[in-house]
């Protein structure tokens, strides 16, 4: 049920096109994708915290 509700909130979200300027610079591709990493690991520890107060 949760995991639904999740999915469900992730298609509502705006979904952002990556600009192609950035496509071309490998350090603006690591920094993305290390914050990408980051909110990624602080998505997973919200959507466990709530698993577990539910």
């Amino acid at each position: 049920f949760l995991s639904d509700r999740v999915r469900s909130i992730y298609a509502d979200f705006p979904q952002i096109a990556l600009p192609h300027h950035l496509m071309d610079d490998d350090d603006d591709m690591q920094k993305l994708s290390e914050a990408l990493v980051a909110a990624k690991t602080r998505v997973e520890g919200c959507s466990s915290f709530l698993k577990a107060a539910i």
